[in-house]
């Protein structure tokens, strides 16, 4: 199988280097039946024992089968904005009512369509402002990521950022300190990271230090010591690695809003 032409030619069907829905669907139909020929091989090496991905007479058709299946689910996906669509519509009309925003929220916590998941599982990256990436995502090359028509995506990116701001904790402070940006190691990837120190002016002479990570470190540009700011952040865990009795937590910035 020529995976780098299949590859090249992904990548070439749109001249304006962002794919639309229609794009991905034409090259699914186009390569339909090659999959379901290499599907059934695959299923039976798996059947045998076989990893067909570390087989070097099949490591090319491999991933050639596991992009596809990445580009189906990517189109699935795509078949709930008109669901989410009506979602936002429901909740611009209820979002100043507590009672109903809340039972709506908890209808969506509960996630009984699956919807939520499958969108987490094809484009949910925690480096972005957003903590989504609408790109399709291949874990293997010769194949190359490549962006989305955003636009087709407009109600399910506004759907999943009002579910996301609502499950975080909200604080409001005076900033304190901001520290340098730095670049840390965290599972043989530098991340770039940068924390602030707010004091939140309470009775119990608090003040809580919050780190922002990769593309989030630009939320705090315009950010100033002396400003009353109102944060979105997420509580974080871990256990000591040598002392298992002892544990780690941290705030993690989501947004953040200059309230001066």
């Amino acid at each position: 199988m020529q995976i780098q032409k299949i590859a090249d030619e992904f990548e070439a069907l749109s001249d304006t280097g962002f794919h639309n829905v229609e794009i991905l669907e034409t090259w699914l139909s186009k390569y339909d039946a090659e999959y379901r020929h290499q599907k059934a091989i695959y299923n039976s090496l798996k059947e045998n024992g076989s990893i067909p991905l570390l087989s070097e007479s099949f490591k090319d058709e491999s991933i050639f089968v596991l992009g596809y299946e990445i580009v189906q689910e990517v189109v699935e996906c795509s078949k709930d904005e008109p669901f989410f669509k009506e979602q936002i519509e429901i909740y611009e009309a209820i979002k100043n009512d507590v009672t109903k925003l809340s039972l709506w929220l908890q209808e969506h916590y509960l996630e009984t369509d699956g919807k939520q998941s499958r969108l987490r599982k094809s484009f949910q990256d925690t480096r972005r402002i957003s903590g989504y990436d609408f790109t399709v995502t291949f874990i293997f090359g010769p194949l190359k990521n490549v962006p989305l028509e955003i636009s087709e995506w407009e109600y399910t990116a506004k759907f999943l950022d009002v579910i996301e701001r609502s499950k975080k904790i909200q604080l409001t402070g005076i900033v304190q300190h901001i520290n340098d940006v730095e670049v840390i190691q965290q599972n043989s990837t530098n991340r770039r990271t940068q924390s602030i120190v707010i004091d939140p002016q309470d009775c119990n002479l608090s003040t809580f230090q919050i780190s922002f990570y990769e593309d989030k470190v630009q939320l705090l540009d315009k950010i100033e010591v002396g400003q009353k700011v109102k944060v979105l952040v997420q509580l974080y865990g871990r256990k000591d690695k040598k002392n298992k009795s002892k544990h780690y937590h941290g705030l993690l910035g989501w947004d953040i809003e200059n309230l001066n």
